[in-house]
């Protein structure tokens, strides 16, 4: 792909079209982290399906484990929606990172 065809694919498909927000929360409860947060359409377009993604790290920052949750319901330009990922705790993680995955 040349400078001209990258730079007209990226206006096409930008690479941010989803943000999300500062406001996620984290719980333990039993075996299990219940992690709920939003994310923000923040394209001009619909979104039709959207991931969100978790890494599971330990101290050093190694990816111990990873999970998602997605939605296929469309959201508008500007609009929020909530979203929750349940997985099994383990004490090996000392920290998580959310991350957008595939976006349509």
């Amino acid at each position: 792909m040349n400078e001209e065809q990258q730079i007209e694919y990226e206006k096409a498909f930008p690479k941010t079209k989803l943000e999300i927000q500062k406001d996620n929360t984290r719980e333990i409860r039993g075996d299990y982290i219940y992690i709920n947060g939003s994310v923000k359409n923040v394209s001009n377009s619909d979104i039709n399906y959207f991931e969100v993604r978790v890494d599971f790290k330990d101290e050093d920052g190694n990816v111990l484990d990873s999970n998602y949750t997605n939605d296929r319901l469309t959201l508008k330009p500007g609009d929020k929606r909530e979203f929750e990922i349940m997985h099994r705790w383990n004490d090996d993680y000392a920290k998580y990172q959310l991350s957008i995955g595939d976006v349509k």
